[in-house]
């Protein structure tokens, strides 16, 4: 049995790796290189331009953009007010989920400018206790970034119904066992349930009602093979009323708890 690599298991989790105040100098110019890490730079003052992958964008005051990895940059500063600031350099696959999520890209590295203000003062924060070596330092560290992921969220318009959709979907998952409805969820992720129940029928095909019924009868299943539970006993188990329970069942999968229990037990 070979041992489990812990450095493979935590390769989504953010990660500082390191961070700096940018002093650049007046027309300095850096590069090419290639980051293999997501870079976050915040220009506080100054001018001048990053070319990644040989697209040319405009660095201005009060500004944050983010190299991805892999990418080619080459940065130049204004050869009379170059760009200041400071950047740090995160690892980890989640970052990568969370900036694909709320569009910013290679084509698209710029931040949302109200948010400059949120940002560098996390930057700055992590900068502050980036040689901390206590047991809690890293996990402080971990915490600014994903306070800092929560500020990027913000990008994300709230009109987006994939990602209302994927959080109900995990509050069902949660909590098909309990007596919720769909009124309920919709609630939780903020919307009028007519609404809610539109999008999420667009997203996914069927109703949220046929969606919770249809994930607490695969539950019901999985108990029924695994089990020796009783089937009202199961029925509660998944959040359904035992008197509908075989009804939806059959409904569901075409024959009843106890002749899918039989069948399963050959």
């Amino acid at each position: 049995m070979n041992p489990s690599n812990p450095l493979k298991q935590n390769a989504e989790e953010p990660m500082l790796y390191s961070i700096h105040l940018d002093r650049v100098r007046c027309g300095a110019k850096f590069g090419p290189r290639i980051h293999n890490n997501y870079i976050i730079e915040c220009n506080e003052s100054g001018y001048g331009s990053v070319i990644i992958n040989g697209v040319e964008f405009a660095v201005k005051p009060r500004q944050c953009y983010v190299i991805m990895p892999g990418q080619v940059i080459t940065y130049t500063a204004d050869s009379v007010d170059p760009r200041n600031g400071i950047s740090c350099c995160l690892g980890g696959s989640r970052i990568g989920q969370m900036l694909g999520e709320i569009g910013i890209t290679e084509n698209n590295p710029y931040v949302r400018e109200d948010l400059f203000d949120e940002i560098t003062s996390l930057v700055y924060k992590m900068y502050e206790i980036k040689s901390e070596t206590d047991r809690g330092a890293e996990f402080r560290r971990i915490a600014c970034i994903y306070e800092l992921l929560g500020v990027l969220a913000r990008s994300k318009p709230s009109h987006d119904s994939e990602f209302w959709v994927r959080k109900a979907i995990g509050i069902f998952e949660a909590e098909y066992n309990r007596n919720i409805s769909v009124s309920d969820i919709a609630t939780a992720v903020g919307f009028e349930r007519s609404y809610f129940s539109t999008i999420f029928r667009e997203r996914m095909g069927v109703s949220p009602h046929v969606y919770l019924n249809s994930l607490r009868i695969s539950k019901a299943c999985i108990l029924l093979r695994e089990s020796n539970s009783s089937i009202a006993e199961i029925a509660e188990n998944v959040g359904i009323d035992p008197v509908n329970f075989a009804r939806i069942f059959k409904r569901e999968k075409g024959i009843s708890p106890l002749e899918y229990r039989r069948g399963a037990k050959k």
